[in-house]
C-alpha cells in the first residue's frame, strides 16, 4: 500500500497547519497572474486537499473542480467550499489516471504534490496525465520544491505543540533511492499515531524531460510565489508547461 493512501487522512490539518487560508491565497494570485486566467475558464486543482486553493480559485469565479485520492480530505474541501459559499465539484481519483476528458483551460499541481510513486514511469504518469487534460494550449502549473535548496538546509527533526497536540517530524535523505523520507508522530491525549512520507528528488533537467515526453512546452520557469526567476537559490522550483 502506498504511504500517501495513510498519510494524508484526518491528522492531515494537524500536521501541515501552517499550510493555511493565507498561504493559498498568495498561491492562487500567483497562479491567476502568470497563467493569466479569466473568470469562467476551468481549472482542475490536483491533490486538492481540504480544498484551500479551490476555495481561492472560486474567489477569482473560475470554474475549479477539485481532485484527490483521500475520501476524508474531500469531505473537508466539499465542506469548506460550501461554508465560503462556493459549490466546488469534487472527485476522489488517482491523479496518474485522471478521469476527465480533455477539457481544462488550466491544471494546477501545488505545494510538491509530486513524485510520490516508487519509479520514474510512475511519476511521470501524472505529467502525462495533465497534459491529457488540458485543451490544446492549455496550461499545467507544476509546483514543487528546489532540491539543491532543499537538501543541504533540510531541517532532521522538529517538534511543535499547537491545541494540546504535539506533532514530531523528521526527515532524512535517501542517496540510495534518492528520495526525502520523513516519520511523522502525532501525540494526542496519550495516543501517538505514526505516518511516513517519501517523494522522490528531481532535478529541473528530469522534469523538463517529463513534460516534453508528456506535449508540454516549459514557457517559464519561477523560483517562488512573487513571480521571481528560479536561481538555484530559490526555495522553490515552479513549471509553467503549455500543451502543444
Amino acid at each position: 500500500m502506498g504511504w500517501y493512501k495513510k498519510a494524508f487522512g484526518h491528522d492531515y490539518l494537524k500536521i501541515y497547519s501552517n499550510r493555511n487560508e493565507s498561504e493559498a491565497k498568495q498561491i492562487i494570485k500567483f497562479a491567476v497572474q502568470v497563467l493569466n486566467l479569466q473568470p469562467g475558464q476551468k481549472v482542475l486543482d490536483l491533490a486538492c486537499g481540504y480544498g484551500r486553493n479551490s476555495v481561492e480559485c472560486a474567489k477569482y469565479k473560475l470554474d475549479v473542480f477539485g481532485l484527490d485520492l483521500s475520501p476524508e480530505l474531500l469531505s473537508l474541501a466539499q465542506r469548506k467550499g460550501m461554508e465560503n459559499g462556493y459549490h466546488i465539484p469534487v472527485v476522489r481519483g488517482d491523479m496518474r489516471e485522471l478521469p476527465f476528458c480533455g477539457s481544462f483551460d488550466a491544471v494546477l499541481s501545488l505545494f510538491t504534490s509530486f513524485g510520490y510513486f516508487d519509479s520514474d514511469v510512475e511519476n511521470e504518469k501524472v505529467i502525462r496525465a495533465a497534459a491529457r487534460v488540458l485543451k490544446p494550449g492549455g496550461l499545467f502549473l507544476f509546483d514543487y520544491l528546489n532540491i539543491i535548496q532543499a537538501l543541504p538546509n533540510m531541517t532532521i527533526r522538529d517538534s511543535r505543540v499547537k491545541d494540546n497536540i504535539r506533532v514530531v517530524q523528521e526527515r532524512f535523505y535517501n542517496k540510495e533511492t534518492n528520495r526525502i523520507e520523513k516519520k511523522i508522530s502525532v501525540h494526542e491525549d496519550g495516543d501517538i499515531r505514526e505516518y511516513v512520507e517519501s517523494v522522490r528528488a528531481y532535478h529541473l533537467i528530469e522534469l523538463l524531460h517529463f513534460f516534453e515526453n508528456s506535449g508540454l512546452n516549459c514557457t517559464a520557469v519561477f523560483g517562488d510565489y512573487d513571480i521571481h526567476p528560479f536561481t538555484q537559490h530559490s526555495p522553490r522550483l515552479i513549471l509553467i508547461g503549455q500543451k502543444l
